[in-house]
């Protein structure tokens, strides 16, 4: 299985599976956009056949139209009924208000069922995705 994918708006890095990182590379993510992004993800998420957790970083997204937020909700919801049996945590690195503002909208229409934990930086996501990584592979060797 291939490591890293990538889409016009994000990088998909499993190097360090079971800990997936999403780095999302564009300012204004259009709906085409996060269509494409839907379909990548899902075409990786397939593989998977143990926990995981995700790290998405967002940090660099500045601003989302009515359109790209809808299908991101539906994204996110997509994804939780699909693989939430999975699916541990997601940690979304969002340094900044606007983007932060953003992702609660989108929260409060989705409803994911996977715990979301909003982080200030890559590095607070990181750590803590660290520790989630431990107790999965705990469990794998119980």
């Amino acid at each position: 299985m291939e490591k890293i994918h990538t889409t016009s708006i994000a990088i998909f890095d499993l190097t360090q599976f079971p800990i997936v990182i999403i780095t999302c590379t564009k300012e204004q993510p259009t709906a085409q956009d996060i269509i494409e992004y839907k379909s990548k993800k899902e075409e990786i998420f397939e593989t998977f056949t143990t926990p995981f957790v995700v790290i998405g970083d967002i940090s660099k997204v500045k601003w989302m139209d009515a359109d790209a937020r809808i299908a991101y909700g539906k994204n996110m919801k997509e994804t939780a009924d699909k693989y939430s049996h999975l699916m541990i945590k997601t940690y979304a690195v969002v340094p900044n208000i606007i983007a932060n503002a953003i992702l609660k909208g989108v929260n409060l229409i989705a409803k994911p069922k996977y715990e979301q934990v909003i982080c200030k930086s890559f590095e607070q996501a990181y750590s803590k995705a660290l520790h989630e990584k431990d107790l999965i592979e705990n469990l794998k060797s119980a």
